[in-house]
């Protein structure tokens, strides 16, 4: 967290404490020699569903069935201070990051109601369809001084009947990478849109879409990885690749994501360094969400020396209203990463494919 002040002076930047040597004399609630004290009210991030790396905005609407779980999670700063005496009437301020908290509250069940900054709580719905109000508020531990509740960000559950017939594959981008970077590079950008059934009525335009839908993917490893042809673990890969890639779920909420059109970040972010063509036009559709598929080291090579080319392949299904007992399946897929050595053994180049089979 990066902390700038106003004041002339200097400051000196450590891992949790910032200390800053502003030639004053302090006078009243200032005066309080070694007590910490109220800074800033604690701050808000923006909330994010399932991890994903694009908080919602607040008022964004995400659409759910009756009683459909989701994990939530939410990022609260606070900053307090103490006045440290240096003698003869001077002295400096010292600044900390006491310990956010975020406080969940909203017409539904949370559980936990109160987590760690960046924890996740677990959501469910209400089973009456309607709009509803989820609410996260920042608040501290604490363990310097202690504030009062801070700032609040909130999204609206819109608890709906029906889901989509099908999901599609529409465009994708490529990354192209630069080898200084990279030791092992895969990535690829997948616009998914959904089709079919009847979406709920937005007051606000578009008045009939998809818009806010959550949707689910659930990834496992093909039960193919025997065959020829497969990468297999101990013999050509230098690590648990398919295992990693293989596995787990996200939940993405269509036409929220990748805005603007740029990913990953424009610089100065690291990461752009290692691009050749840093930018994918990732504009949002109401209906769509960007899928995101990747096998990138900057310094693991995955396949062994004198290993490959050979495949990673795993099955992949979207769902509409995952763990709910009317779940829907919106269409099932294949994620094949085909691995080579390249540059003379010293770097694994992974081609991505998605294809409804």
């Amino acid at each position: 967290m990066v902390i700038s002040f106003a004041k002339f002076g200097r400051c000196v930047f450590g891992l949790a404490i910032v200390t800053c040597f502003i030639p004053s004399v302090a006078s009243g609630d200032d005066a309080q020699d070694g007590t910490w004290q109220v800074y800033t009210a604690p701050q808000i991030s923006l909330i994010t569903v399932d991890g994903n790396p694009v908080g919602l905005t607040s008022g964004t609407v995400i659409v759910v069935r009756p009683g459909q779980k989701l994990s939530l999670s939410c990022a609260a700063f606070d900053v307090d201070r103490k006045w440290i005496d240096d003698g003869e009437g001077q002295g400096h301020w010292q600044y900390a990051d006491d310990k956010g908290e975020v406080i969940w509250t909203g017409s539904a069940s949370f559980n936990p109601s109160r987590t760690k900054t960046g924890a996740a709580t677990e959501y469910t719905a209400p089973t009456t369809a309607g709009d509803y109000t989820v609410t996260a508020q920042a608040d501290d531990e604490p363990t310097l001084a202690d504030d009062s509740s801070g700032g609040t960000t909130s999204i609206t559950v819109r608890v709906h009947t029906d889901c989509p017939d099908s999901i599609a594959d529409s465009s994708s981008c490529t990354p192209l990478p630069k080898w200084t970077y990279w030791a092992t590079y895969g990535l690829r950008y997948s616009q998914m849109c959904v089709t079919g059934g009847t979406p709920p009525h937005h007051s606000n335009p578009p008045p009939d879409s998809w818009v806010g839908l959550a949707v689910t993917e659930v990834v496992t490893p093909s039960d193919l990885h025997d065959n020829d042809g497969q990468c297999r673990e101990g013999t050509d890969l230098n690590g648990d690749e398919r295992g990693k890639i293989c596995a787990g779920s996200s939940t993405w909420t269509c036409g929220q994501g990748f805005t603007a059109g740029t990913y990953p970040v424009p610089p100065p972010s690291p990461i752009s360094d290692g691009f050749n063509t840093p930018y994918c036009p990732l504009g949002n559709s109401d209906n769509c969400f960007w899928d995101v598929f990747k096998l990138t080291s900057p310094t693991h090579v995955a396949l062994k020396s004198n290993h490959g080319p050979c495949t990673v392949v795993c099955n992949q299904e979207y769902f509409c209203g995952k763990g709910t007992a009317s779940q829907k399946s919106l269409g099932t897929f294949t994620i094949t990463f085909s691995l080579q050595l390249i540059n003379s053994d010293a770097d694994t180049q992974v081609t991505v494919s998605h294809t409804n089979p």
